[in-house]
């Protein structure tokens, strides 16, 4: 046996191997794009808002904005993905004054923009809604629950409603999320009333810091907000 059939035997059993080996490497399964369209819809008075759908799944989450500089529908834009993921069909909108919807943030839309939003939710077919809001976003998904049943309300740093509001008609599940030191701690006090005063199903938390709203998911504690939301989402499935 010549060293030269030796070598050639040694190089012919590599590629056989090599062949072997690239024969049972499995083919990479291809992930689907994410559907992401934006949308514009009426309010009653023909004003138009603009907002963006996320997903095709069900059922449908509304994330509302807080009143704040500069806020608009991109503060949820990362959570909205990891919501569609999770099954979720998500709308996010900009209330008029902020971000693509033109108007002027002094005059109070809100309430007519997030049940504009459900009217255009319940027209391509979805029955079942939750609104997931911060700040006043949140505080308007609690002033619409007496126009629509959501199936579920996330409130982050919400502003509590007038003295007058009627918390008994709060029987879908809820969840309050706040920090301890924003403005002071007045939030989480707020917080911490809205939940006595509701009835179950219901939790509240409390997370470390002092960020505020949608600003949380940008701080040291926003993979926690982030958990906590989705947890509590994956529950009213």
């Amino acid at each position: 046996m010549t060293k030269r059939f030796l070598v050639c035997l040694f190089l012919l059993l590599m590629i056989s191997s090599s062949c072997s080996a690239l024969e049972k490497t499995p083919t990479p399964t291809a992930i689907p794009a994410m559907e992401i369209n934006e949308i514009s819809f009426p309010l009653d008075s023909g004003e138009m808002i603009y907002g963006t759908i996320y997903g095709s799944g069900d059922p449908a989450l509304i994330l509302v904005h807080q009143f704040t500089y500069s806020a608009s529908q991109k503060d949820w834009k990362r959570f909205a993905r990891l919501a569609v993921e999770e099954g979720f069909t998500v709308l996010t909108l900009d209330v008029p004054g902020f971000g693509k919807t033109p108007g002027d943030p002094a005059v109070p839309l809100w309430d007519e923009s997030v049940l504009a939003a459900v009217d255009y939710l319940e027209g391509r077919g979805q029955t079942r809604i939750a609104c997931l809001g911060a700040c006043t976003g949140g505080t308007t998904c609690l002033t619409t629950a007496d126009e629509y049943e959501y199936i579920a309300l996330g409130l982050v740093s919400t502003e509590m409603p007038g003295p007058d509001y009627d918390y008994d008609i709060l029987t879908m599940p809820k969840l309050f999320i706040s920090t301890e030191g924003e403005y002071g701690g007045d939030f989480a006090a707020g917080h911490q009333e809205m939940y006595d005063k509701s009835p179950k199903p219901k939790e509240i938390h409390v997370l470390p810091g002092d960020a505020h709203g949608t600003d949380i998911l940008n701080s040291y504690y926003g993979t926690e907000l982030i958990e906590r939301l989705l947890v509590f989402l994956n529950t009213i499935k």
